[in-house]
């Protein structure tokens, strides 16, 4: 997790409730619905007294998994073009680096396939066979994770707008509380 400090970040019940949320968004990555994970969040954000402070912790754990999501997809890209210079004596590196990732791992089978033909030709029909399985295999991981990256998207998406918004509303009850001289002094020191 990103290294950031929040007032109450050590207290065992917020991080309690930072834990349930993960487990919701994870269950929610797995079904591919962001319903779960939505209505709880409204669910905190409705309280009396919203835990603004574990939806800035939660920005950063939904960041931290969009950066894992990301260097998961440069691996697979990576791995993929290593394999298919193994199996086939083909380069795809270039094609790879040429086009933009989802692209790519979208790509493996319907416009690389026909690139690396010539290449394949000389393969046995058990090396073709294994080299096809294999960019079906890795599209359908791509795919994966592209998905997993959409839905991250969507939850920071929400989390952040709502901890922003929460965090005016804060400030704006603070101010009215305890008067613009005490906030005033708060923020200079």
């Amino acid at each position: 997790m990103s290294e950031n400090h929040y007032p109450d970040a050590n207290d065992s019940d917020l991080n309690t409730l930072r834990m349930e949320c993960l487990v919701i968004l994870e269950r929610c990555l797995t079904d591919h619905d962001l319903g779960p994970f939505v209505r709880f969040v409204e669910s905190q954000v409705s309280r009396e007294e919203p835990p603004v402070s574990v939806l800035r912790m939660l920005t950063d754990d939904l960041v931290d998994r969009l950066e894992a999501c990301n260097a998961a997809q440069q691996r697979l890209i990576a791995d993929s073009a290593g394999r298919i210079m193994e199996l086939s004596g083909y380069d795809a590196a270039p094609w790879f680096s040429a086009i933009n990732a989802d692209r790519a791992v979208i790509g493996l089978t319907r416009v690389l396939l026909p690139r690396i033909s010539q290449s394949m030709a000389q393969l046995s029909t058990e090396d073709q066979r294994l080299l096809i399985d294999y960019l079906h295999q890795r599209q359908a991981e791509g795919r994966a994770l592209i998905r997993r990256r959409q839905t991250l998207r969507e939850a920071y998406a929400l989390v952040d707008e709502w901890s922003s918004a929460l965090g005016i509303v804060s400030a704006q009850r603070r101010w009215h509380a305890h008067g613009r001289e005490h906030f005033v002094q708060n923020i200079r020191h």
